[in-house]
């Protein structure tokens, strides 16, 4: 009875250790300003785990956890921004521009966790006429496309600087 009290004491010492050492690893990552998540090892991240995932018989458990994160994540953000932008979708509409406004909210959403709104518009116009320029002879004028794209860029270019800029600010208040 003694030993079987004090296993489970040294095993209740060992989760509080383990949940102790956690919770300080996580302030040091977030006083840091660093994302949340594993970091694995540099450079190769998690490529270790899915080649040795595969080696095995049953590849099944490592990829569906990370399908379970895109289905959790990405696929509930897609289905909020088509609700979002069924209410424009009136009379006769392009289907491609619709999916590449969706595209493209996706893409803010995902990389600088903000939420559609008249920016994202703004932003996603001077995108475009930033890929324009891509395909056209460049002449830096402004009156031309290329000269169009080159001020595009500098707008574009702008937006996650300022996000992050905020950003930045509101932690330093909190």
């Amino acid at each position: 009875m003694a030993s079987f009290v004090l296993a489970l004491f040294v095993i209740l010492i060992s989760i509080n250790v383990i949940i102790l050492v956690e919770r300080s690893r996580r302030r040091r990552m977030r006083r840091l300003g660093l994302p949340p998540g594993s970091f694995g090892l540099p450079l190769v991240g998690k490529t270790l785990q899915l080649i040795s995932a595969f080696k095995t018989e049953n590849t099944e458990p490592f990829i569906d956890t990370r399908v379970s994160i895109i289905r959790d994540h990405l696929l509930v953000d897609i289905d909020r921004l088509i609700r979002f932008n069924l209410h424009t979708w009136d009379g006769m509409m392009r289907l491609q521009d619709q999916t590449k406004k969706i595209t493209f909210e996706l893409t803010v959403k995902q990389l600088m966790s903000f939420d559609p709104g008249k920016w994202t518009e703004s932003m996603r116009k001077e995108y475009l006429l930033l890929i324009e320029g891509f395909f056209s002879v460049p002449l830096p004028f402004f009156f031309t496309t290329y000269g169009r794209a080159l001020k595009a860029r500098t707008k574009v270019a702008e937006v996650p600087r300022l996000m992050v800029r905020e950003r930045k600010e509101r932690r330093v208040r909190e």
